[in-house]
């Protein structure tokens, strides 16, 4: 990903080999939102649920609220490359059209046992190039 409007450089946490990765989106499908890591297990799956009949994940005013809301609880989001919506490709549309005016976490692996998250700020117009985008 490109993270137009961004500083760099991003802030990295990275965790120690073996130790368990923290709360995660992991992936978005069929009207949930799956979560993953060490306190998955706090999070009621009530409200990971969402309609998703007849929305594009991007449009799901529901899911957007959701994952809003895991986002300034301090829960981090995968980027999976084999989807069009990630939950990092999610979060990233929505700040740039100013749902989202936050920074959240980024989480990646380098190896099975070995994560690292990257905080990712809110855009800024002017910062390598970065406009916002128009309303409709």
């Amino acid at each position: 990903m490109h993270y137009p409007g961004r500083k760099l450089p991003f802030e990295i946490q990275i965790g120690d080999v073996g130790e368990p990765a923290p709360a995660y989106v992991s992936s978005i499908s069929q009207g949930t939102i799956e979560i993953r890591g060490t306190s998955a297990a706090d999070l009621s799956a009530a409200d990971l649920a969402f309609s998703d009949r007849g929305s594009r994940l991007d449009l799901n005013e529901e899911l957007t609220e959701k994952m809003i809301q895991l986002a300034l609880a301090g829960v981090a989001f995968a980027y999976n490359h084999r989807e069009y919506w990630s939950p990092v490709s999610l979060m990233c549309e929505w700040q740039e059209e100013g749902k989202f005016n936050h920074s959240f976490y980024e989480i990646r692996w380098h190896a099975p046992d070995h994560w690292l998250m990257t905080t990712i700020p809110a855009p800024v117009a002017g910062i390598r190039g970065w406009k916002p985008k128009a309303k409709p």
